[in-house]
C-alpha cells in the first residue's frame, strides 16, 4: 500500500483501487436510504493513519521503559523442527519487543509425571503491531502452518536477570490459547493475546529437554497442542 497514488481521498474513484484492493473493493451502495453517503464509502487502506503513524512514537516509548527496568520478562515466538537425532531446533525465533506479560501470578503449580509442572493462562499486551502480524502470533510461519510432524511452535517467557554470574532464569513455554486483538483507539495500544501454559518446557539456556525427559518422539496427536 503506498500514500503517493495522487489520490484524494483513497477511495473507489483512484484508478488503482480495484487493483490495490481486488476482491474486497465491493460496491458502496446497499439496501438502506438509496445513495450511500460519504461516511459509510469504505477505508481501504490505514497505512497513513495518525493511529499507525503513533506507534512508532508508542514503541520508542515502551522500549525505553524496558532500558530503564520497568519491563520485567522477555517473550519469544519460537518455531521448532525436530532432526533426526529427535532433537528439536530453533528454525526460526523472534523475541517481542515491547511486551508485558501479565497474570503469571494466576498459572498454578502441579504436579506431574515429569515433576512440578505449570498449569494456567497469562496475557502478552502492548505487543506491537509494527513488529509482528497476526500470522505470526498464532504460529505462522512466513503466512503458512508450521503444523507438521516434526514442527511446533510455542512462546517462551523469561525473567529478566538482574544478577550475572548465577545460573540462568528458568524458561517457560506457552502456546495460543485464544484469537490476538489488535487495540488501536485504547489502552492497551497493540496487540493482546490469551496463551496457555505448556511442557516441556525447555532448559535454561534454551535446550530441548524433550529427549531428556524420556518424551516419546511427537507422533500421531501428542504435539497436537503446541501446533496451531
Amino acid at each position: 500500500m503506498s500514500c503517493n497514488c495522487g489520490c484524494t481521498p483513497h477511495d473507489p474513484s483512484c484508478p488503482d483501487y480495484g487493483h490495490i484492493v481486488g476482491p474486497d473493493a465491493g460496491v458502496l451502495s446497499a439496501d438502506s436510504c438509496g445513495a450511500t453517503p460519504e461516511g459509510n464509502a469504505p477505508v481501504w487502506s490505514i497505512g497513513c493513519s495518525v493511529a499507525v503513524s503513533l506507534q512508532d512514537v508508542v514503541d520508542q516509548v515502551r522500549r525505553l521503559k524496558t532500558s530503564l527496568g520497568f519491563t520485567s520478562y522477555r517473550v519469544w515466538l519460537v518455531w521448532e523442527e525436530q532432526g533426526d537425532d529427535n532433537v528439536y531446533r530453533d528454525v526460526r525465533r523472534v523475541e517481542l519487543q515491547p511486551v508485558e506479560v501479565r497474570k503469571l501470578d494466576e498459572v498454578a503449580l502441579t504436579v506431574g509425571p515429569g515433576g512440578v509442572q505449570p498449569e494456567g493462562q497469562i496475557e502478552l499486551y502492548h505487543v506491537s503491531p509494527n513488529q509482528v502480524r497476526q500470522d505470526a502470533l498464532l504460529g505462522r510461519l512466513d503466512g503458512k502452518p508450521w503444523n507438521g510432524d516434526r514442527q511446533r511452535f510455542f512462546y517462551e517467557v523469561v525473567v529478566r536477570d538482574q544478577c550475572p554470574g548465577g545460573a540462568e532464569p528458568t524458561r517457560f513455554r506457552f502456546a495460543p490459547a485464544a484469537l490476538p486483538v489488535l487495540s488501536r483507539g485504547r489502552d492497551p495500544f497493540g496487540w493482546s493475546i490469551k496463551l496457555t501454559s505448556q511442557m516441556p518446557a525447555r532448559g535454561r539456556h534454551g535446550e530441548d529437554r524433550t529427549v531428556a525427559l524420556g518424551e516419546p518422539a511427537p507422533a500421531a496427536s501428542k504435539w497436537g497442542g503446541a501446533r496451531t
